[in-house]
């Protein structure tokens, strides 16, 4: 994964504070404090059930150097914190910008229904690879980006999960990728 100055993925933020001092480099960004690697940023969401800025110790100790969030945080963090104004636009903005825009180099098709999105997918995977061209896939019975096979958490990974997998699937020299869509 190449680094990408946060210098410049915070230009394109409404950003309402910053405390901390940045990182010059982050090279993922990830919702899941699970899955947070060296020098990722840590997107804390406000949950229905869960506060993602409960998570920013977890997402510390597994090697986040920022956290993104759009709550006002009353006690002191132990990384960096940028609060924005919107996070959804924030999250989609950043994840597109640090895994540079996968989705420009792929020719993406989805399938939403109501049954038989599996199958669907699975047939149109097949097609595509009997014409000799590599293809990814994004389906409830698991994420195939021809580098790996990873248990699926959802049926459409949040976006960006998402933009972090299709971008595996560029490097791994992927023209196409076929996903279930949520409805």
């Amino acid at each position: 994964m190449r680094s990408v100055a946060v210098e410049s993925l915070l230009k394109d933020l409404q950003i309402e504070s910053v405390s901390g001092n940045l990182p010059r480099k982050v090279n993922g960004i990830t919702q899941d404090s699970r899955l947070v690697e060296a020098d990722y940023i840590f997107a804390a969401r406000s949950g229905a059930s869960a506060l993602g800025t409960d998570f920013i110790s977890q997402a510390a100790e597994r090697g986040a150097v920022l956290v993104v969030t759009d709550r006002e945080l009353d006690e002191p963090q132990p990384l960096p914190v940028v609060r924005v104004v919107d996070f959804r636009s924030s999250l989609r903005t950043l994840s597109r910008a640090i895994y540079r825009d996968p989705t420009s180099k792929l020719k993406l098709i989805g399938v939403t229904g109501t049954n038989g999105k599996t199958t669907s997918v699975h047939l149109i995977r097949s097609i595509i690879e009997a014409a000799g061209e590599k293809c990814g896939l994004l389906s409830t019975t698991g994420y195939d980006t021809v580098r790996h096979q990873i248990d699926a958490a959802l049926t459409t990974p949040d976006i960006d999960r998402l933009n972090a997998l299709l971008r595996e699937m560029v490097d791994a020299g992927c023209r196409w990728a076929v996903m279930e869509v949520s409805s």
